[in-house]
């Protein structure tokens, strides 16, 4: 594991830190295997455009200059049903789909979201 620390790529004001604490190594592993940045639902072209989930933890990840890779996604709607769903296989990455290098790994990728309540 390499964790150092690394200047702010998306610092945009003087209270936010020059420098964050980050792990190299998994950042990439995080664009190719979290299932927020491969949902259906998070990519900017598609109708599929309802996580609150998503749309919570981007805002968190935003506010406290965080990457997160989702792992496990059990999120419903009202009906029950799993809101994640499959990107497919085209061979590109979430990078491809206008995600922005950025904290939520997943969450501070480029995600329009609308809360779904």
């Amino acid at each position: 594991m390499t964790i150092e620390k690394v200047a702010n790529p998306h610092r945009n004001s003087d209270k936010q830190p020059e420098k964050i604490w980050a792990n190299i190594q998994m950042d990439e592993l995080r664009r190719t295997e979290c299932l927020c940045l491969n949902c259906e639902r998070t990519r900017e072209d598609s109708h599929y455009t309802s996580c609150p989930i998503a749309k919570t933890l981007y805002t968190m990840a935003i506010k406290n200059d965080m990457a997160m890779a989702i792992t496990r996604c059990g999120a419903t709607n009202e009906l029950g049903n799993l809101l994640y769903v499959p990107r497919k296989k085209t061979g590109e990455t979430p990078a491809s789909h206008g995600i922005r290098s950025n904290p939520f790994g997943i969450l501070s990728e480029t995600f329009k979201v609308v809360a779904g309540k």
